[in-house]
């Protein structure tokens, strides 16, 4: 098994910094599971949270419904703890009604 860096995540991320953001990330391809976001949530308490597929894995391709309910589980876990959530990636593009009713406060969609 061998990870592979979540590019676009990553280059968001440099965006962010680069404007004067501070910005912690998360990586759900290597964690153990949802709960580890949630901790990462208790730790940073931050005020805005992103979810961004990383179209250049294709394991995300490979397990959509298990990206999206694990997506979905952070979402929840954020507006718990009261964070704006923006998802972006192309299954929140196709479906962003699953994301919005999960809670989500904005969906980014790119062109198709």
């Amino acid at each position: 098994m061998k990870p592979y860096s979540p590019l676009a995540t990553l280059i968001t991320a440099a965006v962010l910094r680069r404007q004067g953001h501070d910005v912690r990330l998360f990586d759900a391809m290597l964690a153990s599971g949802e709960d580890a976001f949630e901790r990462l949530l208790d730790d940073t308490r931050p005020g805005i949270v992103a979810i961004i597929e990383d179209n250049f894995n294709f394991l995300t391709k490979m397990c959509t419904t298990r990206m999206r309910e694990a997506s979905l589980t952070m979402i929840r876990a954020a507006k718990a703890q009261g964070c704006r959530v923006a998802v972006n990636g192309s299954d929140a593009s196709y479906q962003p009604a699953t994301y919005l009713r999960a809670g989500a406060d904005a969906v980014i969609s790119g062109a198709p």
